[in-house]
């Protein structure tokens, strides 16, 4: 089944400022759309901002004290977070001990222990022969917001828009998707650097129908490669896949005239009609050739072939009438109605005159 909410944008940008404007709009826009009146639960998620202390190297103590960026990095990380200080081995269990400055709200906490973050910088981290080195003499401190979480994709910040569809809606996904691509279109020249992708259940129905094609266009090659060795021949196996695109324009005009939506139930429906034409055709191919066989010119086995084709279709449309006109109560009529809905008949049909019988055997 898809995986994610029907409705799922991406907005991609150099800043995650200029992604949530965009953002803003496509949500404007998404709420202001009559033909998009169906969408529930619409909205992104930006991140929540919230207020936190910010430790900078100072690139004069950087110098001073030949240490680099990362190592007063790692010292401010170390006193406040904490750093490993090796396994604690227990009678029946082994504990990672972590060591870091003790705060107020420790369960040992004292009068001495920090009170806030900024209280980290009077902590001398250094030892100097001189003086002790503190932690203000290598870093500053400043307040400044910061969001909870930061999103990105294809390594870019990212705000993702979702939305579900009403039950029972005519709206679908990809209507949804036309219509986002269209809107931003026009903004784009006012957001450069913004770029949008589709997720959610789009991607995954999209990721369906390239693995089916795939296993369709590989399929094919299946079926050449067999009825080459069966035929040996390598021109008559082209002869009858071209049955296929004929098989695919049908289903075309088909969902065209039925206003129907080409889902994946359609697309593995449109796979085995495509078997079907395929195994007619060589029916077709397989008397043409017996006949070459037996003497007639390719021309005369070619008519021949066709109008024993034909006269088969009449033969089967008659059967196929007088069943319903009997109300299947004829036991060879119910058989042949339902293996004539398959494209194959279990029982060999009568026929007159020269012309491929339809035989399961056969086929």
């Amino acid at each position: 089944p898809p995986a994610g909410k029907p409705v799922n944008v991406r907005v991609q940008a150099a800043t995650i400022g200029l992604a949530i404007d965009t953002s803003d709009n496509l949500l404007a826009f998404l709420r202001q759309d009559a033909d998009l009146a169906d969408l529930v639960d619409l909205g992104d998620n930006r991140p929540v901002r919230y207020r936190t202390v910010k430790f900078e190297p100072r690139q004069e103590a950087v110098y001073q004290y030949n240490l680099s960026a990362a190592q007063i990095t790692a010292i401010v990380a170390g006193g406040l977070n904490g750093r490993p200080a090796g396994p604690f081995r227990a009678e029946d269990e082994e504990v990672d001990l972590v060591v870091r400055m003790a705060r107020a709200d420790d369960l040992i906490g004292d009068a001495s222990s920090l009170k806030t973050p900024l209280d980290a910088l009077a902590v001398p981290v250094i030892e100097d022969s001189a003086a002790p080195i503190y932690l203000r003499d290598l870093v500053t401190a400043r307040f400044v917001d910061e969001p909870n979480v930061r999103s990105r994709y294809q390594g870019k910040p990212t705000i993702t828009i979702s939305a579900d569809i009403r039950p029972g809606s005519d709206l679908s996904a990809a209507v949804v998707q036309k219509k986002v691509q269209d809107h931003f279109q026009e903004i784009s020249t006012r957001m450069p650097g913004v770029s949008i992708s589709f997720g959610g259940e789009f991607e995954s129905t999209t990721k369906s129908y390239t693995s089916l094609g795939v296993a369709f266009s590989i399929a094919l090659l299946g079926i050449y490669m067999v009825l080459a060795s069966q035929f040996r021949d390598y021109l008559q196996p082209l002869m009858i896949l071209t049955a296929v695109p004929f098989a695919i324009i049908g289903v075309a005009y088909g969902i065209f005239f039925t206003r129907t939506l080409f889902t994946i139930g359609s697309f593995i429906a449109t796979i085995g009609l495509s078997g079907v034409a395929v195994n007619n055709t060589i029916l077709l191919i397989d008397f043409m050739n017996k006949r070459v066989r037996a003497g007639k010119t390719q021309r005369q086995a070619i008519l021949e072939s066709c109008a024993a084709h034909a006269a088969g279709a009449d033969h089967h449309r008659y059967n196929l009438a007088g069943a319903f006109a009997h109300g299947h109560r004829h036991p060879f009529q119910v058989h042949f109605l339902g293996a004539h809905g398959h494209g194959i008949c279990h029982r060999p049909v009568q026929r007159h005159g020269p012309g491929p019988a339809h035989h399961a055997g056969q086929l």
